[in-house]
């Protein structure tokens, strides 16, 4: 048995063979994420997928990588099992509360096989071409409706519900959009730049899905990158922010925009009393989130549990904010834990100035900005950002110096490759 242990070890060919295929493999998941995971049946291949996925990473990891585990990964599962004393007590709900923790399994599945892949940018990448596989497989179900003349009238109706809950469609395309503008304005190499033709394809998707949180979400992440970018040349800033408001406004105002302009009207005339309709949608969500925290008040130590809002409110669904709905399930405490995973790594990066950083305070601050859009604390691109952003921080410089060259000169043959 030892002996077929070192001949594998010592197999580079096996070696190469993992390793692309869990390349593959993220990517596969990735694109069944918004493919397939919102549909029923049809979620299985995602399962699957991981399943492949989790497997392969930790044959890599215990056949040529050196397996450490340090204390910040525990952060997430601690929250889990915090997550589980309210689900015992109160909510029951023990099927969601399992979900949450095959989630935390694939947090811990990400960081390793990063570990293996031993490139973010690589995998970024990987992440960006899931995302472009799926837009294609959207926009060729939805050719009809995107190239009809109610596009050009501006009576399109929202799309994307064929896959999941147009917001969430919404929030991929998000996801899709923080990594483009990444490699579009801090490209290590000049092709890097071609990556605004997908990043145009997530906006126009986004936009098509209707999602008022994409688009807040979407020009958040602009402002921030290019203040990052030209935060030392704050005329150029001042131009690129004032030519990016002339933009908005010439775009909002075309055909195509006129769904996700009149429900950003709607909102306006809500807050301000100016209209004669309201939006209820935003009311109740709203009213719902304030709900959330008064029932926080009443179990302030364990909360209610996995969808103890959902059963304690009556309402039968979640508050849809997630600061209300972590705190009203999960108590203070949990509410804690679950946020601290998410500021921890501010602080830690501040010692590393590196340019990948930018990409996880973008992340960062999405999740800050969602908190009060949506629900994500068991959204699945939720644990694959932290397992992006726990590897980044957690990555010496000079961190797992017993990968080869081989395995040196496999990371830059498959950099040149994508």
């Amino acid at each position: 048995m030892k002996k077929l242990f070192l001949k594998m070890q010592e197999n580079f060919l096996l070696k190469k063979t993992i390793y692309i295929n869990i390349c593959i493999f993220l990517c596969l998941y990735v694109f069944s994420l918004p493919s397939f995971s919102g549909r029923a049946y049809f979620q299985y291949i995602s399962y699957i997928l991981m399943a492949i996925y989790i497997a392969l990473t930790f044959s890599y990891i215990f056949l040529y990588s050196h397996f450490e585990f340090k204390w910040p990964l525990l952060i997430i599962p601690i929250f889990v099992l915090w997550a589980l004393i309210g689900t015992i007590i109160y909510s029951h709900e023990f099927r969601s509360w399992l979900t949450l923790f095959l989630l935390t399994i694939t947090f811990i599945t990400f960081y390793y096989s990063f570990i293996a892949i031993h490139n973010i940018r690589l995998v970024l990448k990987l992440l960006v071409l899931a995302f472009a596989i799926f837009s294609i497989y959207f926009i060729i179900h939805y050719y009809e409706d995107i190239f009809s003349k109610d596009l050009l009238s501006g009576s399109l109706d929202r799309l994307g519900d064929f896959y999941d809950n147009v917001n969430t469609i919404g929030s991929y395309m998000s996801f899709g959009c923080a990594l483009c503008l990444y490699f579009v304005l801090f490209p290590k190499k000049k092709i890097e730049i071609m990556y605004v033709v997908p990043l145009i394809i997530f906006i126009l998707i986004g936009f098509f899905t209707g999602s008022r949180a994409f688009v807040v979400i979407f020009l958040f992440l602009i402002l921030f990158y290019l203040f990052i970018k030209f935060k030392n040349h704050k005329s150029i800033f001042f131009i690129c922010l004032a030519g990016l408001i002339i933009t908005f406004l010439i775009l909002i105002n075309l055909p195509f925009m006129s769904t996700i302009k009149n429900r950003f009207l709607v909102i306006i005339q809500t807050l301000t009393e100016s209209g004669t309709t309201s939006d209820e949608s935003f009311v109740t969500r709203f009213l719902w989130q304030v709900y959330g925290f008064e029932l926080a008040a009443k179990q302030q130590i364990f909360g209610f549990g996995v969808n103890g809002f959902s059963i304690v409110s009556g309402i039968g669904t979640y508050t849809h904010g997630n600061l209300s709905e972590v705190m009203c399930n999960f108590g203070v405490i949990g509410f804690l834990f679950f946020y601290f995973a998410i500021i921890y790594p501010i602080f830690k990066l501040k010692e590393k100035n590196k340019t990948i950083s930018f990409v996880v305070y973008a992340f960062l601050c999405m999740f800050i900005l969602e908190s009060f859009l949506i629900v994500f604390y068991a959204d699945k691109t939720t644990y694959l950002i932290f397992g992006i952003i726990y590897y980044i921080f957690l990555k010496e410089d000079n961190c797992y110096s017993t990968v080869n060259i081989e395995q040196r000169e496999m990371n830059d043959l498959y950099e040149l490759e994508v």
